[in-house]
């Protein structure tokens, strides 16, 4: 704070003591300045005296400190005193004067006073205590204070001692200086919260068991639940609020337990704890592998494995398992001992994929059962394969298709010594006898296979023979044939109608197959039997099988659950296997060394057993055509079941046989052993089958070879011309080899010179052939033999002719004549003979000269004959000759003579084809001569345009010639063809291509009217667009557009949008019109006139008022107008350089407002004068005034400055100045008030970059005198 400042503010708040004083004013000697205390503290008053020389002395003496005076005290027994002020920390100067107003001025001493501040202190912040809680040290800065307040002892604050609420410490601090100085702090302390309570306390479960919130409460309001656990059984070991739910854990294998402590909080105080304890008692934790497995139906699955996760002591395991009603094979659960682990084999009962699943749990001996844990076992069934179709038997040597609608299998042969079959079922017979096929099908990882027995039966054997092998054509041989059969027939049924087992004591099933087509008689047919049953142990099977004449089964004996009579049945096996699984292709044959039990072999039993009852025991007059059954039983109930999937029954018996013949080629056939004789004519293969009655065949074959005839095919006869000497037979080919011909003439040929050919040596085609010279016009017969060698057989004779034509003839009309330029011309003829239907024709050399071109020979067409003249072929006549030919003889005619006339073309020279604007009817074609004698013209439009009419030939004008045009024709180009020619000789020239154009008149589209200010002296005018090429423009203005002096422009370049148009020096405000053409000057078409307007307005203008004058600070200026001129209603203002520099910003057509316009001005601008002008304008004409310059005056804001009012006694008068010592203008408030130490707010005028100040006035209150008694005196 400034010296003055300080002293000002001692002034104001100084307590003086008022003094009275009175007597007369005296001229002191001295003044000595004295101070109560030469080094105080901040806080310290300090009295300063002045004592007078004499002491008698009166008047006022006024104290100055540091320069400044602060108070005026009288005299009173020759001092005068300051009563005790503070005074601001540092150095201080005090000095007083003493003016008695007549006497020079005496002086005190200075007096130099050092106030020393006061020590910074602090008595520390402290977090709120509870009344239980401990005594806190007390931390005061600087160290070396005291501390004071309730529970205060020395350093120490005892939240007991203080009690519930909030309490003030004071820290006191005394410095070297002896300055003292205290601070203070507050430390609340709060009572405990109440114990809390939870709703569940301790207790002990088994793991997995689920607990609810256990509620914690507190019965002090607003008291934090919080809460700890030494071990985490589910729900953590810490949390506030209510203790969550949760599920018992105990993952060990013994008993674990948390202990719990419960505590209630609130201001920081903890109540006294609730504790309880909660045990989860060991729990078994198990686990299973597999968890899960897919294995075959019937199949033993992996052993399912338990493990005691943690170790839990003594305890029990049992299982269970769901899906018991399609998975059979086990119990649906443990039998109660205590298993380790679970084994064995499910056997699906359905035809699609079925999970049984296992769950297992074990029970401690404490009664807690673990979670339970499952292992599933995915049984697939083996697939549902039908029965193989397809014939069931095939001859040795032959092949038969097997099928199966079940794809994705593999075909096999148990016997391929017998029969093999390819991947395809194609089965083939090697060797007589009995085969089984297999088809195995695998899905899911399960194999079923399904069995087809097939009879290989053996084949008859035959020779064939012929009385000779090699013949001619037309002779016989004599066929026969030798052969032996002793062949056999297997045909076989099966069902494949795949049906479970029951477990049972016993449980059987029947399956049927229907047999039908065998002979009638059991002993004559031979039996075997294929077999595939599933099932877990094969010792509990036992299979029967019924003839269709059999009994019923009769009650068990021994160990058989079923007797059959004698003859009725055969037991196949029973009670054999052990605990083997299933039979697999067992074959039941009586052939076969030794049954299941005898036979030492192993399950699955592949392969072929002796029944336990022969096939050969059945009653051999029964009848085996019917129903046939095989029975299936299990015979223990031990939970074991098992799948019937199917069985095969064949039958072998004898058959006859007989022949067949056949032949190739085809046509031979007969049924017989020997057919005897034949007469084939070619060589034939003649094939003989001998065929069983299983339809087994062999066959054997014999060629007869027949040499045949040779043969010759001729081609067309020939015809010659008569005198012609010699001709040629064509032939197109021969067979049988043939080298030499002969040739027989029959009829006329002989009489007219024709001779005989012996035969000779027989060339390529053709044959020559003589014709005599002589010969007549005629057709001439004649016969050709062919042979293979001179002792080979000949072929039949084979008839052709030889035709013999006169030349033909031609006779030609009159020479023709053309025109010059003609490419070709007809040279017409009356009539022809001998049937010429070619042409060629003979120039001569002038005319070859002259470029034309001989013909050779040409198809004749119908009269006249084009003759192609060369274009540029000269006017003369030309010579040639022409020859008719039959090109079917080859006879021609002799040459007769012709001549070609070539006539000069008239030619025309025309000028430019012309062109016309649109409207036109009639165009001018111009020509600048003629050649060849052209007296006439005509004129063909192209395209046949509407409205142009065509010109036929008529008098050729002179130049130019005028054609006629229709009046709407629409614009463009049109074509036409024009000619001439001579009408004496007709010629007429070439086409002469000719246009004329009807060029539409060019458009323009102009842009909007244009805006001229009063004072522009150019506009530019807009248009969007022009047609038809427009470039020229012409305006011609209205009478008053003249008339103001806007000057027509006539066929001036059009320019690129837009056009610039003159405007005369100040026209009056008006619109202004005119009509503007555009011209295409290529073709002198000119649009129709278009309107254009000229607007004329007006400029604005305004009158401003008085510049703005503003104080610093102000952040708006209003700028008054007085008047505006033809309503603009924008503004904009350009600021100067410096005022740019300044902060100030232009603005750009804003908003006029109503007068004042305000001035945006920066803040912090700095005070001076700122030049802008300013424009208005007219927004809908954008016509803007004359520049208006302005100035902004920014003045600084001063203090108004007045002198001290010394301290004046109450009651006495106070003159406060309205105007300041720099000359600010204002009111003083609040009202004069001399009775009381008042501060006077002094607010200047407006109009003032002034801010408001205070002055305060002292006064001070009357006091009384004392004085000390005195004693009592004797008089005088």
């Amino acid at each position: 704070m400034p010296i003055i400042a300080k002293i000002l503010a001692i002034a104001a708040l100084a307590f003086f003591l008022p003094v009275s004083f009175s007597g007369l004013h005296a001229q002191i000697n001295s003044l000595n300045l004295t101070a109560s205390n030469n080094s105080p503290c901040e806080n310290q008053s300090v009295t300063f005296t002045a004592e007078a020389d004499p002491t008698s002395a009166t008047g006022n003496v006024q104290f100055f400190i540091d320069g400044s005076p602060v108070a005026t005290v009288p005299l009173s027994g020759g001092s005068a005193t300051i009563p005790p002020s503070p005074l601001a920390p540092g150095n201080h100067t005090i000095y007083a004067e003493y003016d008695d107003g007549t006497n020079p001025v005496v002086t005190s001493n200075t007096l130099n006073i050092t106030v020393n501040p006061l020590p910074t202190v602090s008595a520390g912040t402290y977090t709120g205590q509870c009344v239980s809680g401990p005594s806190i040290p007390l931390t005061g800065s600087p160290a070396g204070g005291t501390f004071s307040g309730t529970g205060v002892s020395g350093s120490n604050f005892n939240p007991a001692t203080a009690g519930a609420g909030t309490h003030t410490i004071t820290y006191t601090y005394t410095n070297g200086n002896g300055c003292t100085n205290s601070a203070q702090t507050t430390i609340t302390v709060a009572n405990s919260p109440a114990t809390p309570t939870a709703s569940l306390g301790g207790g002990s479960s088994c793991a997995g068991i689920a607990f609810g919130a256990t509620t914690l409460s507190s019965t002090t309001p607003g008291a934090t639940i919080s809460w700890t656990g030494t071990n985490d059984i589910g729900f953590g070991t810490s949390g506030t609020g209510n203790i969550p739910a949760y599920t018992a854990t105990n993952n060990t294998g013994a008993d674990i337990f948390t202990d719990i402590t419960v505590v209630a909080s609130l201001n920081g105080c903890t109540s006294a704890p609730l504790t309880f304890r909660r045990t989860v008692r060991a729990t078994p934790v198990i686990s299973v592998s597999p968890t899960n497995q897919t294995v075959c139906s019937g199949v033993a699955f992996s052993t399912i494995n338990f493990t005691n996760v943690n170790s839990t002591p003594g305890i029990i395991y049992t299982w269970s398992r769901d899906n018991t009603a399609n998975t059979a094979g086990m119990d649906p659960s443990d039998p109660g001992t205590n298993p380790t682990s679970i084994s064995g084999a499910l056997i699906n009962l359905t035809g699609s994929s079925q999970t049984s699943t296992f769950t297992i749990t074990a029970t401690a001996p404490n009664g807690c059962t673990s979670p339970a844990v499952t292992s599933s076992v995915t049984v697939n069934p083996y697939p549902n394969i039908p029965a193989i179709g397809g014939p069931t038997s095939v001859c040795e040597g032959s092949t038969i298709q097997l099928t199966n609608s079940t794809g994705g299998g593999t075909w096999s042969s148990t016997t391929p010594g017998i029969a093999t079959v390819n991947s395809s079922g194609v089965v083939t017979g090697v060797s007589s006898g009995a085969a089984n096929i297999v088809y195995t099908v695998t899905s899911g990882g399960c194999t079923n296979f399904v069995t087809r027995a097939v009879n290989v039966n053996p084949l008859p054997t035959v020779a064939a023979a012929a009385s000779a092998t090699t013949i001619c054509a037309g002779q016989s041989v004599n066929l026969s044939s030798t052969g032996s059969n002793s062949a056999t027939t297997t045909v076989s049924f099966s069902n494949t109608q795949t049906q479970a087992f029951q477990n049972g004591n016993p449980q059987f099933i029947d399956k049927s197959v229907v047999v039908s087509g065998l002979p009638t008689n059991m002993g004559a047919v031979t039996i075997s039997l294929t077999v595939n049953v599933a099932h877990q142990r094969d010792r509990e099977v036992e299979m029967y099988l019924l003839p269709p004449c059999g009994g019923n089964f009769g009650a068990g004996a021994g160990t058989f659950e079923y007797t059959i009579a004698a003859g009725m049945g055969v037991r196949l096996v029973a009670d054999q296997g052990g605990t083997g699984v299933n039979y697999v292709n067992t074959t039941f044959t009586d052939a076969a060394a030794a049954t299941v039990g005898g036979s030492g072999a192993i399950a699955p039993f592949t392969g072929s057993f002796r029944p336990e009852q022969a096939f050969s025991t059945l009653n051999t007059g029964c009848n085996p055509n019917g129903t046939w059954t095989l029975r299936m039983v299990d015979d223990e109930n031990t939970g074991y079941t098992g799948v019937f999937n199917n069985f095969t029954l064949s039958f072998t018996y004898g058959s006859g046989a007989g022949y067949t013949w056949t032949s190739l080629p085809a046509g031979f056939t007969s049924s017989v052993e020997d057919p005897g004789t034949v007469t084939p004519a070619v060589t034939t293969t003649y094939i003989v089958r001998l065929t069983t009655a299983s339809g087994c065949f062999r066959e054997d074959q014999v060629t007869v070879n027949v040499t045949p005839a040779p043969t010759i095919t001729l081609g067309t006869s020939p015809v010659v011309c008569q005198g012609t000497t010699s001709t040629s037979l064509p032939y197109t080919g021969t067979t049988g080899s043939p080298d030499q011909y002969s040739i027989t003439w029959s009829g006329g040929a002989p009489g007219q010179g024709f001779t005989n050919v012996g035969f000779t040596s027989l060339p390529a085609s053709p044959i020559p052939i003589t014709v005599p010279a002589g010969a007549a016009v005629n057709t001439y017969n004649g016969t050709i033999t062919v042979r293979a060698g001179a002792g080979g057989c000949s072929s039949v004779s084979v008839p052709f002719t030889v035709q013999v034509v006169a030349p033909p003839t031609i006779t030609l009309g009159p020479n023709p004549s053309v025109c010059q330029g003609t490419t070709s011309v007809g040279l017409p003829y009356t009539g022809t003979t001998g049937t010429p239907n070619q042409y060629s024709i003979d120039w001569n050399a002038a005319a070859e000269g002259a470029g034309l071109t001989d013909v050779g020979n040409t198809t004749l067409p119908a009269t006249p004959i084009t003759l192609a003249l060369p274009g540029a072929l000269a006017p003369n006549t030309y010579s040639g000759t022409i020859r008719v030919t039959n090109s079917t003889t080859g006879c021609q005619s002799v040459a007769v003579p012709f001549t070609v006339t070539v006539n000069p073309a008239p030619t025309i020279t025309l000028g430019a084809n012309p062109t016309v604007c649109q409207g036109a009817t009639s165009a001018s074609l111009t020509y600048s001569g003629t050649t060849g004698g052209a007296n006439q013209y005509s004129l063909t439009w192209s395209g046949a345009p509407a409205g142009f009419n065509n010109v036929a030939f008529t008098n050729l004008p002179a130049s130019p010639i005028t054609i006629a045009l229709p009046a709407g024709a629409a614009t463009g180009t049109y074509n036409a063809v024009l000619t001439v020619r001579n009408t004496t000789n007709t010629c007429v020239s070439i086409n002469y291509n000719i246009s004329v154009t009807i060029a539409p008149p060019p458009t323009i589209t102009m842009g909007p009217n244009v805006i001229a200010c009063v004072g522009t002296t150019l506009v530019n005018y807009t248009y969007t667009s022009t047609t038809n090429s427009p470039n020229q423009y012409s305006i011609v203005w209205g009478p008053a557009a003249n008339t103001a002096g806007f000057p027509d422009v006539t066929n001036v370049a059009l320019p690129a949008s837009p056009i610039p148009i003159t405007i005369p020096s100040n026209p009056a405000p008006a619109n202004y019109t005119g009509t503007l053409t555009v011209r295409n000057s290529t073709t002198g078409c000119v649009n129709t006139g278009v309107t254009i307007t000229i607007f004329v307005r007006p400029l604005p203008d305004i009158t401003l008022g008085a510049n703005p004058v503003i104080c610093v600070g102000t952040t708006v200026a209003p700028l008054p107008y007085n008047s505006t001129l033809n309503t603009p209603n924008q503004y904009s203002i350009v600021w100067d350089a410096a005022a740019l520099s300044a902060g100030l910003t232009n603005s750009t057509n804003v908003v006029l407002p109503a007068s004042p316009i305000n001035l945006a001005v920066p803040a912090g601008i700095t005070p001076g004068t700122y030049n802008g002008t300013l424009t208005v304008r007219i927004s809908a004409t954008g016509c803007i005034s004359t520049q208006k310059a302005f100035t902004l005056t920014v003045n600084p804001v001063v203090t108004p400055t007045f002198n001290a009012i010394p301290a004046i006694c109450a009651g006495s008068p106070i003159n406060l100045l309205t105007t300041s010592t720099n000359g600010i203008t204002g009111t003083w408030s609040p009202a004069i008030n001399n009775t009381a130490t008042t501060t006077y707010t002094f607010t200047p005028a407006a109009g003032q970059c002034a801010n408001t100040t205070t002055l305060t006035v002292t006064v001070n209150q009357p006091v009384t005198p004392t004085f000390a008694a005195i004693p009592a005196i004797c008089a005088g």
